[in-house]
């Protein structure tokens, strides 16, 4: 899988990139109240999909909402995709492997709609913060191991792609 191929951009630092937006980018009547999800959205930021991110889709691609079922998809394929990674890692990159029970990962997803008609997100995962721009500013960092990681996901299809994982330099 192209989730394993990633592993040899582990030392590739991330240049910064910040965008900013208000507006949330999921559907509140959308999510059941009494529906449970493994998916934390107090640790989740929905940012818009826009100019700024454009980097991260195809231009063409357009902004869509995520219902309460997405987040599900979105948590079963970010667990699969985590347990692909780590399962496949080399001995001498364990210290690389992902931690999502140990960790409490903060999560940034921008959602879209592709040339396809395909559900797209991209879902940007690390362990810490300072401060709250993480809520509204797409976070890049250089280095930082395996508590910073981003991939993207197709919820139609139910596919993970793109797996980076932040090599330390």
């Amino acid at each position: 899988m192209f989730c394993l191929t990633m592993i040899g951009l582990l030392s590739f630092p991330l240049a910064a990139c910040h965008q900013s937006t208000g507006k949330k980018w999921y559907d509140k009547k959308l999510f059941g109240q009494n529906i449970k999800t493994k998916f934390d959205t107090s640790n989740t930021a929905f940012i818009a999909f826009d100019e700024a991110s454009s980097y991260l889709f195809d231009k063409n691609c357009k902004a869509t909402v995520l219902t309460n079922n997405d987040l599900i998809i979105i948590d079963n394929l970010l667990i699969q995709c985590v347990n692909d990674y780590n399962k496949n890692l080399s001995p001498k990159f364990k210290n690389l492997s992902i931690d999502l029970a140990g960790n409490s990962y903060k999560r940034q997803i921008i959602s879209v709609i592709n040339n396809n008609g395909d559900k797209e997100v991209w879902l940007n995962c690390f362990c810490s913060m300072y401060d709250k721009r993480w809520k509204t500013d797409v976070l890049t960092v250089e280095d930082g191991g395996s508590c910073f990681f981003n991939l993207k996901l197709n919820l139609t299809n139910k596919t993970f792609y793109h797996l980076l994982v932040n090599g330390v330099v």
